[in-house]
């Protein structure tokens, strides 16, 4: 976790040495303050209260340090949204793998005002932009099990599904293998802005099968759009 409740009832970010609390729980927190993560906040117990939690890698962590402290890790009866925006928004982070059910569990509680955002950065590995074409897969002999396992899941969502693809930027004037300079960008799977051929392309190349379309977005633009 991001934030702990401190002994004078504040949200506030881990120290060495400070005394907190789980804000959902009450129970008492640890300061996780070492050299390679973002210092975050676990367990004393070493077992979370909301059955919804997932270990939370730096890629969470990260993502939660770009929203201000209250909308992040809000309590909503008996599980902690990763951030509920000043315009009601929810905005769930995922890393790990999840089921079709879990899906809808989650999407039935929080409501419609909710977004996906999942971690793609393994699958970003395994992408070149040719010059001629929507993006291609280089190798897919030991992931297609990712993608089949994304269209069991994900196919079933009826929100707004971000893709994180990390720093491989996409940029249609270089050349195949190349990677563009760019401060990340997302794949949506609920809008489309480009030519439908290249999200029927895209769909079919790594079997992606959903009831939405897509398109690309800088990462300074889903901000944008979320952080109010």
């Amino acid at each position: 976790m991001l934030y702990a409740i401190s002994t004078s009832g504040e949200k506030i970010r881990a120290e060495k040495k400070k005394k907190a609390f789980c804000g959902l729980c009450g129970s008492p927190m640890l300061a996780k303050c070492g050299q390679i993560k973002i210092w975050h906040w676990a367990h004393e117990s070493k077992k979370d209260c909301d059955l919804w939690y997932e270990p939370e890698t730096e890629w969470h962590l990260s993502w939660k340090s770009q929203f201000s402290s209250e909308c992040v890790e809000y309590n909503f009866k008996g599980h902690r949204a990763d951030v509920y925006n000043k315009n009601g928004v929810v905005i769930e982070f995922q890393n790990s793998s999840i089921s079709a059910e879990e899906i809808k569990k989650r999407e039935e509680f929080y409501g419609k005002n909710m977004i996906w955002v999942i971690n793609g950065k393994k699958i970003a590995q395994h992408f070149f932009w040719p010059a001629s074409s929507f993006w291609s897969i280089a190798s897919i002999t030991d992931h297609e099990f990712i993608w089949k396992h994304l269209h069991q899941c994900w196919k079933y969502s009826n929100r707004k599904i971000y893709i994180d693809f990390g720093e491989l930027g996409i940029n249609k004037e270089e050349t195949a293998g190349t990677r563009a300079n760019s401060d990340g960008l997302f794949l949506i799977t609920s809008f489309f802005n480009n030519p439908k051929k290249h999200r029927d392309r895209f769909l079919r190349s790594y079997q992606i099968d959903t009831h939405g379309e897509c398109l690309l977005i800088e990462r300074k633009d889903f901000l944008n759009e979320y952080l109010t």
